[in-house]
């Protein structure tokens, strides 16, 4: 599982990635067809992820991001939920300091019980552990943050599968605390209490799915076939367990007998179908979230897309307007006219037409003409004033083309320029 990890995040994305998705374009193609919404980055079959993995990688940045907190609490949870697993190891430890004394004869029992003891601990220490690791991870801003609790729930299945294997094997009973299926019980109210953390936990769809995996193939085939633990469920077993106080009732006749069979056959199948359900539960709670994750992260995206774009246009509409202001006034007065653009923003209205900046410069306008405390006029030193009349232009201009006559202007003005200069 770790393993898979490690190359989806070094060799998968290459192999994986088959859309380069851009937000911007995809709702400037959707503004043009007239669609509220652009269309959504594509997934592998709404499992492993989007398919461009660039944004695969944003996305679990974010996730991580966003899920900082939870993340924290559900590592505190399982702490707790693995210390309630194995309490009962714990307090029986003077009932192994008596077992090791009087079968095994050891001589330092105490010291036994207490090595005994170990992979208790191991369990437990996994999830301060990875608490601490997680948290430097988090300091790095990378999605390698997500691979601790797998790493955490990894060692948890491997720990327990061990200490399970090991306890069914060192007897040669089916049962110490329950009459029959007792690895089934052992299981699913024991060690598999941390896994619920990941209802909450809110992992992505295929790492939770690869956790239960190797939890559901450790705990229900390796772990049980090691030790023929489904042949617990075999009918002269099931015949042998039956509770003391029914015993000789469900013996009485054949029919009877077959009935409790199929009753307690149930009874004891429970813990199982229970863990299976549980799982099953985990996985489709995990996939709904994953994918609310992932809808609520594109709409941030959209959003952020939308509110750039607005941006972008409103520096060029004002650009726009300074030429247009530029083009019309001399500089001096185009200066006080896009500085009382800005007192009178809030007043203008249709701020991102060009409807709109002409409003507003017809105020600006309107406030300089009306005197405003300001002097519009300036002192030009060395200045000429050339006063021209133009004989015949009048009857010229109506046997000629428009664009002759601009042009005569343009080439006289320009003879007028090269004299002053």
């Amino acid at each position: 599982m770790v393993v898979f990890f490690v190359l989806a995040q070094a060799w998968f994305p290459p192999v994986l990635h088959k859309e380069d998705y851009d937000f911007s374009e995809y709702i400037a193609e959707n503004g043009e067809k007239g669609c509220k919404e652009p269309s959504p980055p594509k997934q592998w079959f709404y499992t492993f992820g989007f398919r461009d993995r660039n944004l695969e990688r944003l996305f679990l940045q974010d996730l991580c991001e966003v899920n900082h907190s939870r993340h924290v609490v559900c590592f505190i949870v399982a702490l707790l939920l693995a210390v309630i697993a194995n309490v009962n190891v714990f307090f029986g430890i003077p009932l192994m300091v008596e077992e090791y004394k009087t079968e095994y004869k050891t001589e330092d029992p105490l010291r036994s019980a207490w090595i005994a003891t170990i992979p208790s601990f191991v369990l437990i220490a996994l999830f301060p552990l990875g608490l601490l690791v997680w948290f430097w991870a988090r300091r790095k801003e990378s999605t390698w943050a997500l691979l601790i609790p797998q790493v955490c729930f990894t060692c948890f299945t491997c720990t327990s599968s061990a200490v399970l294997t090991n306890y069914f094997q060192s007897r040669s009973w089916g049962g110490w605390i329950y009459r029959d299926n007792e690895w089934g019980h052992l299981i699913t109210f024991y060690f598999f209490l941390p896994y619920l953390t990941l209802f909450a936990w809110s992992l992505p769809f295929a790492m939770t799915v690869e956790i239960l995996f190797m939890a559901a193939i450790a705990f229900f085939v390796i772990v049980p076939c090691l030790f023929q633990g489904y042949d617990d469920f075999s009918i002269q077993k099931i015949q042998q367990t039956f509770p003391y106080a029914i015993e000789d009732e469900c013996n009485q006749s054949e029919a009877y007998l077959d009935a409790c069979t199929m009753y307690f056959t149930v009874i004891y199948l429970t813990p199982i179908l229970l863990g299976l359900g549980m799982m099953i539960g985990i996985g489709a709670s995990s996939w709904y979230g994953d994918q609310q994750s992932r809808a609520s992260w594109i709409n941030r995206k959209v959003v952020q897309a939308l509110t750039q774009q607005r941006e972008q246009a409103l520096v060029q509409d004002k650009e726009e307007q300074k030429q247009l202001i530029h083009s019309i006034f001399p500089p001096a007065i185009a200066k006080e006219v896009i500085a009382l653009q800005k007192e009178d923003l809030a007043m203008a209205d249709g701020y991102h037409s060009l409807e709109g900046s002409l409003n507003r410069m017809e105020l600006s306008l309107q406030a300089i003409a009306g005197g405003i405390g300001k002097t519009v006029a300036r002192l030009h030193m060395n200045v000429t004033i050339l006063f021209t009349d133009i004989v015949g232009f009048t009857a010229m201009s109506r046997v000629s083309l428009p664009y002759e006559v601009m042009e005569f202007l343009h080439k006289l003005f320009v003879r007028f320029d090269e004299l002053v200069d």
